[in-house]
This record gives C-alpha cells, sequence and structure tokens, in this order.
C-alpha cells in the first residue's frame, strides 16, 4: 500500500501505532490481550476492507461527574489504554473500530 511507504529508500513499509483511552473494561468484553478488527468502512460511498488490531496496555478508573445522590462521592468510569496499529489508513478507521468492538474513545463525541 502506497500509504504505508517511509520515503526513506530502503523500501521498507512504516506502520503508525497511536495510544488510545477507550470507555470499558477490556477484561469485561474480551479474554486476549490483543483483538483484531476486520470491518469494512464505506469511503466515498464505496465499501473498503480495513483492518485495527488493539492491544490493552492496563485497565484504569477515570473519574467522572458526581453522583446526583451523593455530590460529595465522584463516580468513577471504567477504562482500558490501548496500543492501536491501523493496518490501513482510512478516514476514522480508529474510531469507528473501537466504537465497533464496544469500546469507543474517550471524549469521541462522533462515534
Amino acid at each position: 500500500d502506497d500509504d504505508d511507504y517511509d520515503g526513506g529508500g530502503n523500501g521498507m513499509a512504516s506502520k503508525k501505532v497511536y495510544i488510545a483511552l477507550v470507555r470499558g473494561d477490556w477484561t469485561e468484553f474480551y479474554d486476549d490481550d490483543s483483538i483484531t478488527v476486520t470491518k469494512p468502512l464505506g469511503v466515498d460511498g464505496v465499501e473498503k476492507e480495513c483492518t485495527t488490531i488493539f492491544t490493552k496496555l492496563a485497565s484504569v478508573d477515570t473519574p467522572g461527574s458526581h453522583n446526583d445522590d451523593d455530590a460529595k462521592r465522584p463516580v468513577t468510569t471504567a477504562c482500558t489504554l490501548v496500543k492501536v496499529s491501523p493496518q490501513t489508513g482510512r478516514t476514522h478507521q480508529i474510531r469507528r473500530h473501537a466504537y465497533a468492538m464496544g469500546m469507543p474513545i474517550l471524549g469521541d463525541t462522533q462515534h
């Protein structure tokens, strides 16, 4: 894929890797520390194959808003820190695949 060529003259492809915080406790959804999501995404009205590898790095609880019943006690939200390795480069691929696996990117308001 030409999008993956590193331009360094050695003919090797470079793959981008990202770190993301996704909503949800990984262990509630998955037994393995790494999963591969292969789901076609619509690009300019055409469905194109794309693949993303998500790898669990750590589970964390983030403070959320205060509980209405007890304003002194914050609500926590289970989150998972993941390494994301898109194997293809489609528009919004990471956020759409994270949403599809039931763990949207924290703070993403579109998906």
